[in-house]
């Protein structure tokens, strides 16, 4: 310690201000690369797994409303409300193709990618009932209310929960997708930086 106490005040303080700003610039240095990664992580989040889970909900609520637009023609006994009511329907068939389109233009992970022509499959299947049951209401008459009655409750129950699954399953990878980025934006900071 005498060599510190041989040195002048001047070169005390200057050695004390260049620690200063070594210290400064350590903090500066760890402050910018950990906004990095966390802007990194948020970008892929919201590019690659934000996009996808909105498109996923929009695919969900065009077939709730769907099924929910036929149940309520067949409470319907106006016309012109059950004309309106099938329009929707029809309309709800077109958003959801919509969405899945938007959806499937996306990035996807592999264990997106396995599910999807699970839902597509699901899908083919259930559309052709779900447009039958539009016809038999189009007839507005008894004996079509009964059949749409019959494909709804009958015929189209296996598919419509098959598509829920698999849209569950597709959330659930896109939230795995979101965590994955986010772990590995903190996987790759560097040494020695705050949040490992």
């Amino acid at each position: 310690m005498r060599i510190f106490s041989d040195l002048g005040v001047q070169t005390k303080l200057i050695g004390s201000f260049v620690l200063i700003c070594l210290i400064t610039a350590s903090v500066g240095y760890i402050g910018v690369s950990v906004g990095r990664s966390t802007q990194s992580a948020l970008d892929a989040v919201a590019t690659d797994d934000l996009p996808g889970v909105i498109a996923l909900a929009r695919v969900q609520v065009a077939i709730t409303r769907a099924q929910r637009d036929v149940r309520t023609v067949l409470l319907q006994e106006d016309p012109t409300q059950r004309g309106a009511q099938l329009d929707m329907a029809q309309g709800r068939l077109n958003e959801l193709e919509k969405a899945w389109a938007e959806y499937r233009a996306l990035n996807s992970s592999d264990a997106e990618a396995q599910l999807m022509p699970v839902f597509e499959a699901t899908y083919r299947s259930w559309k052709p009932l779900m447009v039958r049951t539009l016809d038999e209401l189009k007839k507005g008459t008894e004996a079509g209310d009964s059949a749409a009655t019959e494909i709804v409750l009958k015929q189209m129950g296996d598919q419509t929960r098959s598509m829920n699954q698999t849209i569950t399953g597709l959330t659930d990878a896109n939230y795995q997708s979101a965590v994955e980025d986010v772990a590995n934006s903190q996987r790759d900071r560097p040494a020695g930086e705050p949040g490992e």
